[in-house]
């Protein structure tokens, strides 16, 4: 796919989807088998998940996922030294493998990208393109104002393409077809809150001091990855990862709703 032999799951064959799960996968993997343990075991089931990542060539989850762990910090970390430190980690991470992808021919679809002057001017990209232009001129004035239905696209971009099973691959330009105007403004409020709730969750001291697993890191890196970050990911389309995020955001809101509740009764006992 896309000039390149791809590593694909089985769930439609696409090695988006796999992405998105290896993704989610190694997010797991990392807060329960390596960060807590640290054994040589942990590392090594951590390596060959991220090489099977890389080797789906999915250009965009690789980036967003860096981004997700360097978003955490940045917004985490009230101090500057411990916040120096966690970046100067990543961008040693980001830099290896930077050189191993550009050095060797691991990823040659992600080395096009990282060493060409036409990097983004692809079969991919312009297909995503493509798709935009034709659903935004293919919208009546009504149209782009209430949308055409939730549920809607496919059906919309067949008619007036005559092109069958093909995905918005972009989530402002699905609500933006499927709701109108309206629609997206609400989905861009949607987001707005959801970034605040995770910003303001993750600023809060952990609730069980030494605790081993990091939720708050494993919510907030899992959620800002599929949730804010996946407009280009087809992340609605490929539910298998979405699924295990809204479980995620489920475990997000018992924490909040836990940490309420013990605060109202230390303040109870106190008085």
């Amino acid at each position: 796919m896309n000039g390149a032999f791809r590593f694909s799951g089985s769930f439609l064959g696409h090695p988006l989807a796999n992405a998105m799960f290896l993704g989610i996968t190694m997010i797991l993997w990392l807060e329960y088998y390596v960060a807590p343990q640290r054994n040589i075991w942990g590392l090594i089931g951590l390596a060959l998940l991220f090489y099977l990542f890389l080797n789906t060539h999915s250009r965009m989850p690789l980036a967003f996922l860096f981004l997700s762990f360097f978003a955490y910090y940045f917004l985490k970390e009230k101090r500057a030294v411990k916040f120096l430190k966690s970046l100067t980690l990543i961008a040693f991470i980001f830099i290896g493998l930077y050189l191993l992808i550009t050095r060797t021919e691991i990823s040659p679809r992600l080395k096009k990208l990282a060493v060409s002057e036409n990097a983004f001017k692809d079969p991919s990209t312009n297909t995503r393109l493509l798709i935009i232009e034709n659903s935004i001129s293919g919208m009546t004035d009504a149209e782009k104002l209430f949308g055409i239905g939730i549920g809607g696209f496919n059906n919309f971009y067949a008619e007036i393409t005559d092109k069958d099973g093909v995905a918005a691959h972009n989530n402002f330009l699905l609500f933006f077809v499927e709701g109108g105007i309206i629609g997206l403004l609400l989905f861009l409020l949607y987001q707005m809150a959801l970034f605040f709730s995770l910003f303001r969750f993750i600023r809060k001291p952990p609730l069980i001091q030494g605790q081993r697993v990091n939720h708050r890191r494993l919510v907030y890196v899992s959620v800002f990855l599929f949730e804010i970050c996946s407009f280009l990911l087809n992340n609605y389309y490929f539910f298998t990862s979405q699924t295990i995020v809204f479980l995620l955001l489920g475990l997000m809101m018992y924490l909040e709703l836990n940490s309420f509740k013990k605060k109202n009764s230390n303040n109870i006992n106190g008085s």
